[in-house]
């Protein structure tokens, strides 16, 4: 038998006439019992499903914000919002607006989702994250001049457990930085 496994206890209801009613075993495995453990499984379950969303969501912007992998992301009423941006609601107008931006205004993008912070509800339906975004971008102006930059931001949004998967309800993108890069010389790059 494992070390993990402390007890398990095993309980009879009988009836009267000597029927057995109900058998019960209950294993104990570091201090949770099978439902606690399940309890359990199913919280980390979901905290890599929601991992995995905020993944696929900086993949769909890399390609462009592709608005058929944008939309499997989201729940059909979501919120987004973005200062200089715009708010855009419901799914399909969401999907079709981030691939606007991403024909006119961010043309390339190479998105890093860093150390989302996820609170789960206690009945795994809903859930709150927080994470850091580092991304490298080539953005168009309002003058039509292209640029490399450095962007920093941060998410916050709020997820929704569906029958097919974990979706985004609201989101909101704040970006904190967004710097020029200009690529260093041969010369400037050695010592």
């Amino acid at each position: 038998m494992s070390n993990s496994i402390r007890a398990i206890q095993t309980f009879r209801i009988v009836s009267k006439n000597g029927a057995l009613l109900q058998y019960m075993e209950t294993i104990v495995i570091k201090g949770l019992s099978v439902g606690a453990l399940e309890h359990k499984v199913a919280w980390l379950v979901a905290l890599e499903d929601i991992r995995r969303v905020i993944a696929l969501y900086a993949k769909a912007g890399d390609d462009n914000n592709n608005p058929t992998a944008m939309a499997a992301l989201l729940a059909e009423d979501a919120q987004w919002t973005c200062a200089g941006f715009g708010a855009f609601s419901g799914r399909d107008t969401i999907a079709r607006e981030l691939a606007r931006v991403g024909r006119e205004r961010i043309l390339w993008s190479l998105h890093y989702p860093v150390a989302p912070i996820i609170d789960l509800s206690e009945d795994l339906t809903t859930a709150h994250a927080f994470w850091w975004l580092w991304e490298l971008t080539t953005m168009r102006d309002e003058d039509g001049h292209e640029a490399d930059n450095w962007l920093g931001a941060t998410y916050d949004c709020y997820f929704a457990r569906a029958a097919d998967g974990w979706k985004i309800k609201r989101l909101t993108l704040d970006i904190k930085k967004i710097v020029p890069y200009a690529p260093a010389t041969l010369q400037e790059q050695q010592p």
